[in-house]
């Protein structure tokens, strides 16, 4: 939900963006205004020295934070770890992830983004690495819920550190790219994966484990380059001289227009919440967080499953050393990846014809169908399984962008940055319920099929209730 939120959420805060410390102010009415050529020359700088390091630390985060997944088997039987404490073990993550967004951002704020980013990453790759020497599932908890502790604050964080730097006209393309880190992600997850699981036995240390100590390391090296090397805002940009540090500043004043006076925080919250489709809106988004966590967190387990030729997804202790990890985690490659295309195809498809109902709609019910058919298509051979688990993917994935889209569509200029805050802490809140609830359906039926069909349903009734639903802008 982040990934989709972004680029709404950043070109959304009109009247914050002209009153956060750390910009330059040099700009006075009497000044002649930069030509389109200078902006563009200092933008595109701007852009090229900050937005490789923020696509690094989405990608870093997402890798990090959905890691567990491709060791899901190995870390099982090393802790004896049943399916609904992987469920809650995955789930934690997210009650600090979702909480703490804001606070941290408020620290952020004060200490200033290169010292807070620097915090935040180094604790995340400690806590990461923290993973691979669990030895007790009250240790996969602890490791869990720090690394949610100290992620919470990179979203939020990174999208204010641009906010310092890009006026709203110039927000989407650097935010477009910063988040595309999140995705190339999850592209890179399941080969990485397979790679570092190839150091099985390597100084008597077991290859599950070696990827979780390992992953976690880029983000302490990423944590204090990002100390030394990002500047607090533009005015501490030692590569921008004066006077491209003044056509950064008019680059605000020139988007600033005369604005209706700002809602208080009741009257943002009271028109959110008052407005019922929003409320409709959300519970899809909410129902619909149960496919998607099913894809990330057991997405290999289904692999799993189809490689060892069980087409009815039951799980037991013996059958998960009939394939080798590494050969699960390469194969998971593929729906990820392809999950990833469907995200930014079906999120550009929805802006250029200016359409979000059927591009939400649409998305939720092919990848629900396909999902559901999983387990028959699987029973054919790993070559079927795994192209109807792809479609899945790309159906639960490509909504997003529309559908938060969609949303936007009824909140207004005065509300909006509060709303997009309010929604997408409610759906991340909701991804902790979710895993343990399929922790536990998988655990009492002794088989993945019925999670399968239970996150099929939601997507086709979730899928259905968005096309229904009118497009309109807020009143």
């Amino acid at each position: 939900m982040d990934t989709a939120v972004a680029v709404e959420k950043a070109t959304s805060l009109d009247e914050p963006l002209l009153e956060v410390s750390g910009r330059p102010n040099s700009y006075s009415d009497g000044d002649d205004k930069p030509s389109a050529a200078e902006f563009d020359f200092v933008y595109e700088k701007v852009n090229w020295y900050l937005v490789p390091t923020l696509f690094l630390i989405n990608l870093v985060c997402y890798v990090d934070r959905c890691n567990v997944s491709m060791v899901k088997s190995k870390l099982g039987d090393a802790i004896d770890l049943s399916e609904t404490e992987y469920g809650i073990g995955t789930g934690i993550f997210f009650l600090p992830y979702a909480l703490l967004q804001i606070p941290s951002n408020e620290v952020l704020k004060k200490v200033g983004t290169p010292l807070w980013l620097g915090i935040i990453l180094i604790g995340w790759g400690i806590s990461s690495s923290a993973t691979g020497l669990v030895q007790t599932t009250g240790q996969f908890y602890a490791a869990r819920l720090f690394l949610g502790v100290f992620e919470a604050g990179t979203f939020p964080g990174v999208l204010y550190f641009l906010s310092l730097f890009f006026p709203e006209s110039r927000s989407a393309f650097p935010v477009g790219l910063t988040v595309a880190g999140s995705i190339c992600g999850t592209c890179l997850a399941a080969p990485l994966a397979a790679a570092l699981l190839e150091l099985e036995g390597v100084l008597g240390i077991a290859g599950w484990r070696w990827l979780l100590l390992l992953e976690g390391v880029p983000a302490v090296a990423l944590g204090l380059f990002t100390m030394s090397y990002l500047p607090k805002g533009p005015k501490n940009a030692t590569f921008l001289s004066d006077a491209e540090k003044d056509i950064v500043a008019k680059g605000f004043r020139s988007d600033a227009e005369p604005k209706a006076p700002p809602l208080s925080f009741k009257e943002q919250a009271w028109s959110i919440v008052k407005h019922g489709y929003l409320w409709v809106l959300l519970l899809a988004s909410v129902l619909l967080t149960f496919p998607q966590t099913l894809g990330v967190f057991w997405g290999p387990a289904l692999i799993q499953s189809m490689l060892d030729g069980d087409g009815n997804f039951q799980f037991k202790d013996e059958h998960k050393d009939a394939s080798t990890v590494s050969e699960v985690a390469l194969l998971t490659t593929i729906p990820y990846l392809l999950g990833g295309v469907a995200m930014v195809a079906i999120g550009w498809s929805s802006t250029h014809f200016r359409e979000r109902r059927y591009h939400s709609g649409t998305p939720a019910i092919l990848g629900g169908v396909a999902f559901g058919l999983v387990p028959l298509m699987a029973r054919g051979g790993i070559v079927s399984g795994i192209g109807f688990l792809s479609l899945a993917c790309m159906g639960i994935s490509g909504f997003s962008g529309p559908l938060t889209s969609l949303a936007m569509s009824y909140m207004n200029e005065s509300n909006r940055a509060f709303g997009v805050a309010w929604w997408n802490m409610m759906v991340n809140l909701c991804n902790f319920p979710a895993a343990i609830f399929l922790g536990m359906l998988a655990e009492e039926t002794n088989s993945y099929r019925f999670p399968i069909y239970f996150c099929a349903s939601l997507s086709v009734l979730c899928g259905l209730l968005f096309i229904s639903l009118k497009d309109s802008s807020a009143k």
